[in-house]
């Protein structure tokens, strides 16, 4: 569960009122004047929702306004659509949680789904979710050893092999700045070089017409981020999560950079795409954040990608899936794989996207193999349940990271980090463990093509769950060897 504090730092960190943003204490975050509601919805409760005929909600004391279609734009199977619909609440004491209890009552059990706040969901390099702390600074020689590979150099070389293996990762969005730091000269090359490309993910925006007519669209855009220093939070923790600006860096900054070099290292066959969803909590617009709605919709507009990993994790409201991510799947092919983190609380709630194989074994769910439930402190960190897919060694993964100083203020000294040398960092969480699972399921695609066979990201899958053995206490899924 998260704590009381990490609420107050979401609430802070978006500058936004706490109307926008709400949280019932057990670990699920939401906007709070939103709901997914997924057209079928109306149907099953032999309502209708639309024009003025919106009875079904208002009973409940709201006025609905759709917002727009959470996959506007994008063409999915059968037509099929999911709508955000904005909610006036009739009273400010009103909870969205408990609003989606009383209207999935009015559907059979199995349309829960179709029924959903628009979760806020966690990127695990928030600083209630790192208890291994902030990544520190690593060397290249250190890297070398780590990955087993004494000639590996930056910037990496174009993606080997017979044909590229296509990822989309979905992060917080990769900063690298060809200027300088401290007066020092940055990295003259990317260093993933020719593996790496960046789009921006969409986020809903507001705007007016010429005659003052406000309207709610989905298009690309996320605020710039100027890294500089950390500070403000215990150095046994990660950074605090601080506004983005001068002198001050998000904790989300840096976290797509090692994630993508995990995986571009892993796999030199590796094309990389990075949907960035840099916004999150670091925005004046509560739908900027890393929520159902602009995830999926970041999956579903990932189509054509052999692999898609997503950096975020959340507990939903009924431990019930809402039906975009479904559909998002849907729309993202079955040929294609998603692996997400469990998550770092040592919680053993299911925690989405990861805890979606159950339903979708096109989803994995990666949890670390550091111990569960430990009497050392600082070694109980990974999500653990029956929902895990599989697990590997999270704990001081080596990677690629920002080119930046920066000082971490502790209660009684600074302390100071300087990545300015290899800008390359060691970082722990279930997010380096997934990104290792993906470097792994991209190898033997990158293998089989090589060898002239054809094989599917799924099939792909299968072999590297084979290398592996089912955890005895059935917590961790299979554990891997790596």
């Amino acid at each position: 569960m998260a704590s009381t504090a990490f609420s107050e730092r979401i609430a802070r960190s978006t500058k936004a009122t706490r109307g926008h943003l709400q949280t019932d204490g057990d670990g699920h975050y939401a906007i709070s004047n939103q709901l997914l509601v997924d057209r079928r919805a109306v149907a099953a409760a032999g309502q209708a929702l639309a024009g003025g005929s919106e009875e079904w909600v208002k009973r409940c004391g709201f006025e609905a306004r759709t917002l727009t279609s959470v996959f506007s734009g994008i063409q999915l199977p059968g037509g099929r659509d999911v709508e955000i619909l904005e909610l006036t609440f009739a009273s400010s004491s009103e909870n969205i949680f408990s609003v989606t209890r009383e209207l999935r009552a009015s559907l059979p059990d199995e349309a829960s789904g179709l029924i959903s706040p628009n979760h806020i969901l966690i990127p695990a390099s928030l600083s209630d979710f790192c208890p291994h702390g902030a990544p520190t600074p690593t060397t290249l020689a250190e890297l070398r050893r780590s990955w087993n590979d004494p000639r590996l150099r930056f910037p990496l070389p174009p993606p080997s092999g017979a044909a590229p293996v296509n990822v989309t990762i979905i992060d917080a969005g990769y900063q690298w700045n060809p200027d300088v730091v401290d007066g020092e000269a940055l990295w003259g090359e990317n260093p993933l070089g020719g593996t790496f490309t960046e789009v921006e993910a969409d986020v809903l925006v507001l705007s007016q017409d010429s005659e003052g007519v406000s309207s709610w669209a989905w298009a690309p855009g996320t605020p710039d981020v100027a890294p500089a220093r950390w500070e403000g939070e215990p150095a046994s923790f990660s950074p605090d999560v601080v506004p983005g600006g001068e002198d001050e860096l998000v904790a989300l900054a840096g976290h797509a950079n090692f994630v993508a070099g995990v995986i571009a290292i892993g796999c030199r066959a590796a094309q990389i795409t990075i949907r960035n969803l840099n916004g999150a909590f670091n925005t004046l617009n509560p739908y900027e954040l890393p929520t159902e709605a602009t995830i999926t919709r970041a999956i579903a507009q990932s189509a054509g990608a052999d692999l898609v990993n997503v950096s975020f994790a959340g507990v939903l409201c009924g431990d019930t899936p809402g039906s975009s991510w479904a559909l998002a799947l849907e729309r993202l092919g079955p040929g294609a794989v998603v692996v997400a983190p469990a998550g770092n609380q040592q919680s053993n709630l299911p925690h989405y996207p990861a805890a979606l194989h159950s339903s979708h074994h096109q989803v994995v769910g990666v949890a670390s193999t550091t111990p569960p439930v430990s009497a050392t402190a600082g070694l109980s960190w990974s999500d653990y349940g029956a929902w895990v897919t599989c697990a590997c060694d999270g704990t001081d993964v080596r990677s690629t990271f920002l080119h930046v100083k920066q000082r971490l203020e502790d209660a009684t000294a600074p302390v100071r980090y300087d990545f300015s040398r290899d800008s390359l960092a060691s970082w722990s969480g279930t997010c380096f463990a997934a990104a290792k699972v993906s470097a792994r399921i991209c190898e033997e695609i990158a293998d089989a093509m090589n060898a002239g066979i054809s094989i599917e990201p799924l099939a792909a899958l299968g072999k590297v769950l084979a290398t592996g053995y089912p955890d005895p206490r059935n917590e961790l899924g299979t554990i891997l060897p790596f």
